[in-house]
């Protein structure tokens, strides 16, 4: 990459802030300010910040003295100058024609696919470009409300939405959560970024979108938006046995609780990037040199990667739930040293660092991001259920989608506490609900009123108002399910 010399009278957050407006972040999956992933760095020409206490942990002597710093964590200066160091991932992308389109944005990811000879396929998909401007809804409504950001952030997508689209001609239908919607359509976000939260627009139209036409499917609530409608659609048509509970997980964290056909309570929780692999340590997006699966035999006999590799949020599930059933980690997600499960698991302990080889190690932060996600599903859950007036032995199925709708076994949920004991035999996963949902849209070639009385039943809670739960957050923040 050539060196970028900041010479802008415009204040800027950060370098990588910076960045981001140059389009230098594109495909580069950062924890987007955080400090925690590492990726953002940048080598300073001229003289080098003095590092931070987070970069002092997430570099190492060598970089630090070669003038390798994060640009998350310093403000450019007029005349320093700096060559990215970022690495791009690739995530899947085949360039093939469908009869139907679904495209699904995500808060981390975009995914596309499409209906070929009556079949769904998988196209392909990247990281969102907006993720330099924030890694969960909320920095990416801040970052939206400065002055022209609105159309910055419209037009990345824009760009990626133009490669993906192509010269299709056929149906396309858009989905994604609500302020993801917003963002593409050039919406004003106020109603979505500060209390009392509500929508200006609801979805359940058809719009242009780059001379093209697209169907938005309805948004159910300011943080439960057109994927959770395309997804609930999905399980809807086939047919489903009532009450039903169905959890979308990604950066946001949407629970639709279905108590019959005309009573569906829905809600949505924070979760931040780390199901989706990123801002963890050694995190990463599906790719072929993440790890997504593991498994005894793989620590045994030594069958992990030695070189340097990333782990997906499933890997990272899969690994916790390994480490509890060995006691190596306690319900609380501390380590636990002192007996010799080290010596015969090519396991290293050190700092309070797992290494699983010389490079990539497991720490007590990476544990604790798992331990918030989970607390703050079991505090939805807990929510929705006395919202509905439901016992949890009443529930017939969970359905299961988004980072966790594929590659992982219901047991790795239950022992890590994401639901409980007794629902583990309930428990339904779905790949691709929301783009298999947004399709069947297409194919059923309803009207907008037909499909807008299918959720017309549809009441949106805000969690915010459980102030009990809320207090008690760090209750839940345990490796066990608690209610």
């Amino acid at each position: 990459m050539k060196p970028i010399t900041f010479s802008s009278s415009v204040k800027y957050a950060s370098w990588l802030e910076y960045l981001l407006i140059l389009g230098e972040l594109k495909d580069v999956p950062v924890c987007a300010g955080l400090g925690k992933c590492g990726r953002c760095k940048i080598k300073f020409l001229n003289k080098a910040p003095k590092p931070t206490l987070k970069e002092a942990d997430l570099l190492t002597i060598e970089e630090i003295n070669e003038g390798i710093r994060l640009a998350c964590e310093h403000v450019p200066k007029k005349g320093e100058e700096a060559i990215p160091l970022f690495k791009k991932e690739k995530g899947l992308s085949m360039a093939q024609e469908v009869d139907l389109l679904g495209i699904d944005i995500g808060t981390t990811t975009l995914k596309w696919g499409g209906i070929r000879k009556n079949k769904f396929v998988l196209l392909g998909k990247k990281i969102n470009p907006q993720m330099g401007a924030g890694s969960e809804v909320i920095s990416r409504l801040e970052f939206a409300l400065k002055e022209n950001n609105l159309f910055f952030l419209r037009e990345l997508l824009l760009e990626d939405l133009q490669s993906i689209i192509g010269n299709h001609n056929k149906p396309i239908c858009i989905t994604g959560n609500s302020v993801m919607v917003y963002l593409l359509l050039g919406k004003d976000v106020s109603s979505l970024s500060k209390s009392p939260f509500f929508l200006t627009y609801k979805g359940n139209t058809w719009e242009k979108i780059l001379g093209k036409k697209a169907y938005i499917p309805p948004l159910l609530g300011p943080f439960v938006g057109a994927d959770i409608s395309s997804g609930l659609y999905f399980i809807l048509e086939q047919d489903p046995e009532y009450p039903f509970l169905f959890c979308d997980f990604g950066t946001n964290g949407e629970m639709v609780l279905a108590k019959n056909e005309r009573e569906i309570f829905c809600t949505s929780v924070a979760m931040g990037p780390a199901l989706e692999g990123v801002g963890l340590s050694f995190g990463g997006v599906f790719s072929e040199n993440s790890l997504s699966k593991l498994e005894l035999l793989d620590l045994v006999k030594n069958k992990l990667p030695q070189a340097n590799f990333r782990i997906t949020g499933t890997g990272y599930l899969y690994l916790l739930s390994l480490l509890l059933n060995l006691d190596i980690l306690d319900r609380k997600g501390h380590f636990q040293p002192g007996s010799n499960w080290k010596l015969n698991l090519n396991l290293q302990y050190k700092n309070n660092k797992l290494f699983l080889n010389k490079e990539v190690y497991l720490d007590g932060k990476d544990i604790e991001e798992i331990l918030k996600v989970k607390a703050a599903l079991n505090w939805g859950i807990n929510f929705l259920l006395t919202k509905a007036g439901i016992a949890f032995k009443d529930i017939k199925s969970i359905y299961v989608s988004g980072a966790l709708g594929s590659n992982l076994t219901a047991d790795v949920l239950v022992n890590l506490g994401f639901f409980p004991l007794t629902w583990e035999e309930k428990i339904v996963f779905l790949d691709n609900s929301a783009l298999k949902g947004a399709l069947k849209l297409l194919v059923a070639k309803k009207s907008e009123e037909e499909i807008g009385k299918i959720f017309v039943s549809t009441r949106y809670f805000n969690l915010a108002e459980d102030i009990t739960r809320r207090e008690q957050f760090v209750d839940y923040m345990l490796f066990e399910f608690v209610n």
